[in-house]
């Protein structure tokens, strides 16, 4: 099926995908999440992962591979990722291989593993 076939997205659909969703704290799961739309996670998650944005909060910790557009650290990362924006807050604790198009690291975050650039299709 071709682009010009595909039908547009109805409002509700695309509500859907902007709608947030949230791991809360104290929860823990384990496994895959694939989601078209943006990620809180403040509790705990281990897996692989494909979401639109994931914001790790201050008391979240994720062991991922990792897919998005957009990667915010306020808690803990460990794995691989690939994102087009990383934003690491102070804080945060990266112990992990990031591939990133555009960065911004605050002061007293940790960072170990390897971040690499790569170009924004």
């Amino acid at each position: 099926m071709n682009d010009l076939s595909r039908k547009p997205l109805s409002a509700a659909d695309e509500a859907s995908r902007n709608r947030l969703g949230v791991i809360s704290e104290g929860f823990e799961c384990e496994g895959s999440i694939r989601f078209d739309g943006p990620l809180q996670l403040d509790g705990r998650f281990k897996g692989t992962m494909s979401v639109k944005s994931l914001t790790i909060g201050k008391t979240g910790d994720c062991e991922a591979d990792l897919r998005c557009k957009s990667l915010v650290v306020r808690g803990r990362f460990t794995g691989k990722a690939v994102c087009e924006e990383l934003e690491v807050a102070t804080g945060a604790i990266i112990l992990a291989d990031v591939a990133y198009g555009r960065i911004r690291v605050a002061a007293d975050s940790h960072i170990r593993g390897r971040l690499s650039h790569q170009p924004i299709d």
